[in-house]
């Protein structure tokens, strides 16, 4: 997946809460790609630190993504354990 940060403007998300939300709509357009079948929601927190994604899809699972400068992003996959 592949996160386009320069294509995010400020008409893109709803703020409520010192988080922003992005709308359903521009799903495909930052993640570049077709994934707004699989995900559910998406919250932006910005700090000094960076930008922090919250990235919850349809199955249950959640991805946090940290932006913290161009060229130096973090992803935290979720744990799968096999059964």
């Amino acid at each position: 997946m592949l996160i386009d940060v320069l294509s995010m403007g400020e008409e893109m998300f709803s703020y409520s809460e010192g988080v922003y939300t992005l709308s359903q709509n521009d799903f495909d357009e930052l993640f570049q790609g077709d994934v707004s079948e699989e995900i559910n929601t998406v919250t932006l927190e910005v700090d000094d630190e960076g930008m922090h994604f919250t990235i919850q899809w349809h199955h249950g699972e959640t991805t946090e993504v940290f932006v913290y400068a161009i060229g130096e992003t973090v992803v935290e996959l979720p744990e799968y354990v096999e059964e």
